[in-house]
């Protein structure tokens, strides 16, 4: 029973290490998709926003 042990705490750490690749995966593509937010907001704004003339 014992010898079989490390298999538990290796798949253990198996499951954290997804769970971690996976959280960073998910904080990267949503830091992707707020700079593209950002850039479609000044398109729009720079599109609608009434020129000044002079």
């Amino acid at each position: 029973m014992m010898e079989n042990l490390h298999w538990l705490f290796y798949a253990y750490g198996a499951g954290w290490l997804l769970i971690f690749g996976y959280l960073f995966w998910i904080g990267r593509r949503e830091r992707h998709l707020r700079r593209k937010v950002a850039e479609l907001h000044e398109l729009l704004n720079e599109k609608w926003t009434p020129k000044k003339s002079k």
